[in-house]
Order: C-alpha cells, then sequence, then structure tokens
C-alpha cells in the first residue's frame, strides 16, 4: 500500500498489523483461562465472546482486548466484594 503524502498515514494503513507484543498475547490468554474458570459469573454473551477469543490464533483487536479487559476486571471485582 503506498503511503500518501502528509504527515499522518490514513487510518486504515495499520489495520493488518499486530495490535499487542507477544507478552500481552500471553496475558490475554491467561486472562482466556482466568474467565473461563469463572464462567458461572459471565453473562451469555460473555461465555460466546470468551468462547471465540479462545479460539484465535494470534493477536486480538484493539477492540477485543479492551473488552476482555473489562470483563476480567468486572469479574475481579465482583470475586474482591463476594
Amino acid at each position: 500500500m503506498e503511503r500518501p503524502p502528509g504527515p499522518v498515514p490514513p487510518f486504515d494503513t495499520y489495520a493488518w498489523r499486530r495490535a499487542y507484543t507477544p507478552r500481552q498475547e500471553q496475558e490475554h490468554r491467561a486472562h482466556v483461562r482466568f474467565c473461563q474458570n469463572r464462567a458461572h459469573r459471565l453473562t451469555e454473551w460473555e461465555r460466546g465472546f470468551i468462547g471465540n477469543v479462545a479460539r484465535l490464533h494470534g493477536n486480538l483487536s484493539i477492540r477485543q482486548g479492551d473488552r476482555l479487559a473489562a470483563i476480567v476486571d468486572r469479574i475481579g471485582r465482583e470475586t474482591r466484594h463476594a
């Protein structure tokens, strides 16, 4: 893809590049296992999301990573307050 002139590349220039480092990918897999071990605390949609993320063979998108982090945070808070 040819870069247009100007200081800022178009938004989709980096769309297919890796969003996370290998270490962050390991953390994502650990977060997925954390959620799978507490499936009773997940909504039906979250269980489906975690199942889909568990099957991915590569990086999550930024949006998926944010959603995973939000689920892990919620479960962690509920566990601490229980």
